[in-house]
């Protein structure tokens, strides 16, 4: 499996849609974003469309879902055709933003979990110098 291209949080990124791709899109897709509907329809033929990340999962979003409602086998395939596009091209991106938020530096000072724990008495008696345990004599709780 070869890496995912990484892309700024709001950089643009393109896909080739045929004419009768672009005219499903535009025609059938119901409540279409105006911001992606009129990238579809003001981009040349055989240029890409240009959308952001987020713009390509809406869009491909919403093409799942009228392919999910459709009754019409022909279209529903057309549709997936389409879906199948963008959900490549969504395959071979990453939006550097969420991949950097999700590293987590490494902390050589921090002990594991493990060695942080305390070990409670099996006969539920008093653990000394912690705060809310039972006196094990009085059976009340320390304030």
């Amino acid at each position: 499996m070869t890496g995912k291209k990484r892309i700024q949080r709001y950089e643009k990124f393109g896909l080739i849609l045929t004419q009768a791709e672009r005219k499903l899109i535009l025609g059938g897709i119901a409540n279409l974003p105006d911001e992606i509907a009129e990238s579809v329809k003001a981009t040349p033929a055989k240029q890409p469309i240009m959308l952001t990340l987020d713009d390509w999962r809406e869009l491909g979003g919403h093409i799942a879902s009228e392919a999910n409602d459709a009754s019409d086998t022909q279209y529903r395939n057309n549709l997936d055709r389409i879906f199948l596009k963008i959900q490549r091209l969504l395959d071979e991106h990453a939006d550097g933003g969420l991949l950097s938020s999700l590293v987590i530096q490494g902390n050589s000072t921090v002990k594991p979990l493990v060695e942080e724990s305390v070990q409670l008495d099996p006969d539920c008696q008093e653990i000394e110098g912690l705060p809310g345990s039972r006196d094990k004599h009085r059976g009340e709780a320390w304030g």
